[in-house]
């Protein structure tokens, strides 16, 4: 069904580069993906179950991480938070913040004022280290 492990990675990996393209799109869905990929969605479905995932995960968590590269990076510090989540594909700043609330564990206010660490971070805690 989903070809060799080999071709189906690599299929993945298609749809994985696809969604990054498509990730601003407020809209985008299983099926814009699919008909992008020339596949069918339940295809696509079985591409994400074979590695534990579902489609709407990945595409929230690609979200989520985009939008805390960007909360954290200098260079986005002139946009507002609700332009760093529209620009990301996020209808809602509300939803945005209890999802990357639940990801993340603090809310993008708290984050961005932590300087873009989040609990536990220490690889730049340690001095001298």
């Amino acid at each position: 069904e989903l070809g060799g492990a080999g071709g189906s990675t690599a299929h993945l990996q298609r749809l994985c580069q696809t969604i990054e393209t498509l990730l601003p799109d407020p809209d985008l869905s299983l099926r814009r993906v699919a008909d992008e990929e020339g596949v069918s969605s339940r295809y696509v479905q079985k591409l994400f179950a074979s590695v534990d995932e579902t489609f709407s995960h990945y595409l929230r968590t690609r979200r989520l991480e985009r939008c805390r590269t960007d909360l954290a990076s200098p260079q986005q510090a002139r946009l507002s938070i609700s332009e760093i989540c529209f620009r990301w594909g996020f209808n809602g700043s509300a939803h945005f913040s209890r999802a990357f609330r639940d990801q993340y564990g603090l809310s993008p206010r708290e984050y961005r004022q932590a300087g873009g660490k989040l609990p536990g971070d220490v690889e730049n805690d340690i001095v001298g280290a």
